[in-house]
């Protein structure tokens, strides 16, 4: 054992240098759009429970993505996740964690010689740790568990295990990679350049339902996030490990898969920048145009398509029973909980616009979800299923 962790240390050091870099990078301040203050107290001043609106997979609102909430158990955790994406507006109140720094070093601590430990199921528990770093600023503000740790926790992820077994790299397994990584990166940066529109910063301001006074430290719902996007890396992982070269007979597979992942990732990102460019000039309507003529959610869509893509791209190096079983449990998931979101938008957007005759022709004319279908009716799709 000592030899191998011998072997493996000199490899890990990137993947060290990245986990410290991430824990510096959540420092007070990082994310903040400018002039904006961002000390604890000012932020713990808001009471009344509002997020500022950029997370990813969790609830974009009526003006882009929406953000996170506290959790208290396993089973609270996952309804509050949903709850999360059908009901939320706006930002989080930060949160000042007694021992935030403590917690963020013991972690960085037990994921350093993790790392070294490059097989079986320390793969995942890596993945876990790495996530719980990057998203660890979310006991500041709360949605940046969803936002910036989502994408962060992704990409690096996807770059650490390219770094890992890059002396088995090709080209199908490299492209899987650089696929979240450009996922992850597109999503953080994209949260950041949200961060500092006037249009989106003015939501702050907005009242919204008041935070519940028994919610306390999220350390649940940290948890949960962190293993799904510890699942949601896995294909990738499966692939770097194991993804047959260019001359295997399921290549087409792969090709294939790496496809959808790339229209999903073009959809996705050409969607979120239609609609945040549209809130900018008309932040009281919605959006109708670009890429919302065909689909009322289209960055939703654009996500699920994607996360199916990494599943599929990987197929051929699911070896083992069990390497189907865990791989399809990120994905899964997403998708399940994009749809849940898909649903709650809608609810929300008939609330705001059901009444106008704009709305009702768009929603008359556009499906709810993918595009050339009669699905014009989410709570319709919700009681067929």
């Amino acid at each position: 054992m000592m030899a191998r962790l011998r072997r493996a240390l000199p490899k890990q050091l990137g993947a060290t240098a990245v986990l410290l870099c991430t824990l510096l990078a959540q420092s007070e301040g990082f994310f903040a759009a400018p002039n904006t203050p961002t000390t604890h107290s000012k932020l713990a001043s808001d009471s009344n429970g509002r997020t500022n609106g950029h997370g990813q997979f969790v609830a974009r609102s009526d003006s882009g993505s929406g953000g996170s909430s506290a959790a208290l158990g396993a089973a609270g955790s996952r309804e509050r996740l949903f709850e999360t994406v059908t009901t939320l507006r706006g930002g989080s109140p930060a949160m000042k964690i007694p021992g935030y720094d403590a917690a963020a070093a013991a972690i960085a601590a037990i994921s350093i010689p993790a790392i070294a430990w490059t097989g079986g199921p320390a793969l995942f528990a890596q993945g876990v740790l790495l996530s719980m770093v990057t998203s660890i600023d979310g006991f500041r503000i709360r949605e940046h568990f969803v936002s910036y740790g989502y994408g962060f926790s992704v990409a690096l992820q996807a770059a650490g295990a390219a770094w890992l077994f890059r002396d088995k790299l090709h080209t199908l397994s490299a492209l899987h990679a650089a696929g979240l990584v450009a996922y992850g990166l597109r999503l953080a940066s994209f949260c950041g350049w949200r961060d500092t529109l006037s249009c989106f910063q003015n939501r702050r301001k907005r009242p919204t339902q008041p935070k519940k006074q028994n919610a306390g430290p999220p350390y649940t719902f940290w948890g949960i996030c962190s293993m799904l996007y510890a699942f949601l890396a896995l294909p990738t992982v499966y692939a770097l490990r194991r993804l047959p070269a260019a001359e295997g007979s399921y290549v087409g597979v792969s090709q294939a898969g790496l496809a959808v992942m790339a229209v999903g990732l073009l959809v996705e990102s050409v969607a979120d920048l239609q609609k945040s460019l549209f809130k900018k000039k008309s932040p009281d309507t919605f959006c109708s145009t670009g890429l919302y003529r065909f689909s009322r959610h289209p960055n939703y869509l654009g996500e699920a398509v994607f996360w199916t893509g990494a599943w599929l791209a990987a197929i051929p190096a699911y070896t083992k029973w069990y390497h189907w079983v865990f791989s399809v449990i990120g994905p899964s998931q997403i998708v399940s909980i994009i749809l849940r979101a898909t649903g709650g938008l809608e609810k929300r957007q008939v609330e705001k616009y059901g009444s106008s005759k704009e709305w009702k022709e768009y929603a008359k004319s556009t499906p709810v979800f993918v595009p050339g279908t009669r699905q014009y009716s989410w709570e319709k799709a919700e009681t067929k299923n």
